[in-house]
């Protein structure tokens, strides 16, 4: 579904359904993040933030937090008065109180470190964080068939908000990854709650080699959704033909695409190559850059991309752009 249609779905579930606080805050997010409405989307996370708070009016929701700070030095009031703050338009206030909101604490578990801001929803819920990301490693493994890496040791930063986030660093989407230094920043809160495998797949993978953003992207998508991604592609390109697969496999023009459309196409591709080529040959293939994706398909499969291209798309019954040769077989989702 494209920014515009969620953005409308979401508008006619809250008018339906007006007390519903995670619509109301992620219709405030797409506004205020990827839609160039900056105002309008402050004022559903305003709203979203004063009925947590449970008050009406901002300053009178201000003050008591600035006494429960002053005087209390209650953490979780310092987070949301940053918050208000930034929902209200006051941007260098709120990266201020944020900022000083953010002491981290630190959990250790066999294979991740867990770092928390007291006061946060992820403070009060590291045993399940905790247990959930140990899970999600060794379906990792079993996914890809990989064997335990011994030294693998992944850090996790994990705020209240995209707000949060981005005020710490610079970044506002709900989670991204520094694979090199095994390192994640996500955002698990009482609206946003990135707990899936995704991320955590990029760390991974990365010991294999580095990819070209197709095929790494793909592969998260893939291990977070499973065979569904077909689906999810072909909803995605119900109104549109998909792009040409050899366009995205350069990473300057894949990180400059619809990630609407690109995200799961690629999550797609890479749950055909997963099916067509075993997890062995797979894996051989990851580590490819882009402008050599081409050559070591065709050597695995003996297709062309072309020809490989057609074949996925019509397996996932995916509409065939108009430059494509109709023999592929590719039906309207």
């Amino acid at each position: 579904m494209h920014l515009d249609q969620q953005i409308t779905t979401l508008e006619a579930h809250l008018a339906a359904h007006p007390d519903d606080a995670r619509t109301r805050y992620h219709l405030g997010l797409l506004l205020a993040e990827h839609h160039h409405d900056p105002a309008a989307g402050r004022k559903h996370l305003l709203q979203w933030l004063l009925d947590q708070i449970g008050h009406s009016d901002p300053a009178e929701a201000e003050q008591r937090l600035r006494t429960a700070v002053d005087r209390d030095r209650d953490p979780r009031s310092q987070l949301m008065l940053g918050h208000l703050l930034g929902y209200l338009g006051r941007a260098d206030e709120a990266d201020t109180e944020l900022q000083r909101a953010t002491r981290w604490q630190t959990r250790t578990t066999p294979h991740f470190e867990l770092c928390t801001v007291p006061g946060s929803t992820a403070s009060s819920e590291l045993d399940t964080i905790a247990a959930t990301r140990e899970a999600g490693l060794q379906t990792i493994e079993a996914l890809f068939g990989l064997g335990p890496d011994p030294g693998l040791r992944i850090r996790y930063y994990l705020y209240e908000t995209e707000l949060h986030k981005h005020a710490l660093t610079g970044d506002p989407m709900p989670a991204h990854a520094f694979c090199d230094r095994a390192e994640i920043h996500a955002v698990v809160g009482p609206a946003t709650r990135v707990d899936s495998i995704h991320e955590d797949v990029h760390i991974v993978l990365r010991r294999l080699g580095r990819p070209c953003r197709f095929l790494e992207e793909g592969a998260a998508i893939f291990a977070e959704h499973g065979p569904e991604v077909h689906a999810w592609f072909a909803a995605a390109t119900r109104n549109q033909p998909a792009p040409a697969l050899s366009t995205l496999l350069d990473d300057e023009t894949f990180d400059a695409s619809d990630l609407w459309v690109t995200y799961p196409m690629a999550g797609s591709f890479v749950a055909f190559l997963m099916a067509e080529l075993g997890r062995r040959r797979f894996l051989e293939l990851y580590p490819t850059a882009g402008d050599q994706v081409p050559a070591r398909t065709r050597r695995m499969t003996g297709l062309s991309l072309d020809a490989l291209e057609a074949r996925w798309l019509a397996a996932a019954r995916v509409r065939v752009r108009s430059d494509t040769a109709g023999a592929s077989g590719a039906a309207d989702a």
